[in-house]
């Protein structure tokens, strides 16, 4: 397409501007470029594991598990338990957060499988979370 130059007055005189119109897309829509933090498919060391990162699945060992502590929730208007298990395998450690049945469902050294879990970080720490819709399951 040529190009097209329009004047425009910017209140001292007029000045040239030349600009070039918008192509459209044809076929399919424009999609967004994927994020650095995208969907990880497979298992991870913890050592790969970065703050934000989504769809996490982790084996590992229990190293060890705080006390339980009771927080009250904002949005739900209940008493949780919440306590920190400390995990790791051959790579490094990380810290895992357990709610409610969770914390019973495991002991220290369980080897534990983490499915759909999310990466965050607390108070500059990085954690762990399984989240709503992840699920942990107890190996051995």
């Amino acid at each position: 397409m040529p190009r097209r130059i329009r004047e425009k007055s910017f209140g001292r005189g007029r000045r040239k501007r030349s600009f070039k119109p918008v192509r459209m897309f044809s076929g399919t829509p424009y999609s967004k470029p994927k994020t650095t933090f995208e969907e990880v498919k497979g298992f991870l060391k913890i050592a790969e594991l970065n703050v934000g990162m989504r769809s996490v699945s982790v084996t590992a060992k229990i190293v060890e598990i705080s006390e339980p502590k009771e927080v009250f929730s904002r949005f739900s208007n209940r008493l949780n338990r919440v306590a920190t298990a400390i995990i790791a395998d051959e790579s490094g450690k990380i810290n895992l957060s357990l709610w409610n049945e969770q914390i019973d469902k495991v002991k220290v050294n369980d080897t534990i499988q983490i499915n759909n879990g999310y990466v965050t970080e607390f108070r500059g720490v990085k954690h762990l979370n399984v989240g709503k819709y992840g699920t942990l399951e107890v190996l051995k």
